[in-house]
Formats: C-alpha cells, structure tokens, sequence
C-alpha cells in the first residue's frame, strides 16, 4: 500500500458509515418528532371534548336549576294564593266576631250555673 492510501481506505469506510448514522440519527429525530405532534394532536383533541361536555353539563345544570326555581316559584304563588283565599272567604271577620260573643255569652251562662250550684 502506499504511504496515504490507508487513509482513503479509511474514508470510504468512515463515510458511508458516518452518512449511515447521521440518516438514522435524522429519521429518529423526525419520528419522534412526528409522534410528539399526534401526541399533542390528541391532547389537543380531549382536552375540546372534555370542554365540550363540561359546557353542555353546565348548560344542562342551569337549565335544571331554572326550572326547579320557576316550579317553585309557581308553587310558593299558589301557597300564598291558597292562603289568601282562605283568610278572605274561610272565617269571615263577621263570622269569627259572632261566634266568640256567643261563646262568651255561654261562657258566662256556665260559669254562673256551676256558682249557683256550688252555693
């Protein structure tokens, strides 16, 4: 061999190794690159369902909240209708001042009939 040809023997072993792993060192690289962006895209992904469905849950809820507060609401309204009809028609003012003169009037006849026994 000649004095430097071992050094060009050396190259084109060096080279197309050397090439070799730099390609696979780049396709490594762009591999797990790709794979980090489906990772992200997924993520990405969830994370827009997961909002989805906590707004619709949340819509879902309020609506919930506004028809048990219009139910109630209705059904306090009719309390106190109930309520006021029963204070206007029920015992009329009249009616209740009446019966509590006669009761005293009984009242006063009973406690005399028990005194004049006792004597």
């Amino acid at each position: 061999m000649a004095e430097g040809e071992w050094l060009y023997r050396l190259a084109d072993v060096l080279v197309p190794v050397g090439t070799g792993l730099v390609g696979i060192a780049g396709g490594l690289y762009g591999a797990g690159r790709r794979s980090v962006q489906r990772e992200q895209k997924i993520k990405d992904g969830f994370r827009a369902e997961m909002m989805a469905l906590k707004n619709e849950v949340n819509e879902s809820k309020e609506a919930l909240v506004e028809q048990f507060k219009e139910s109630f609401s209705g059904l306090r309204q009719k309390i106190n209708d109930v309520e006021l009809d029963a204070q206007k028609t029920f015992v009329n003012k009249d009616d209740f001042k009446e019966f509590r003169e006669e009761y005293r009037d009984d009242m006063r006849d009973l406690k005399a009939m028990i005194a004049a026994r006792k004597q």
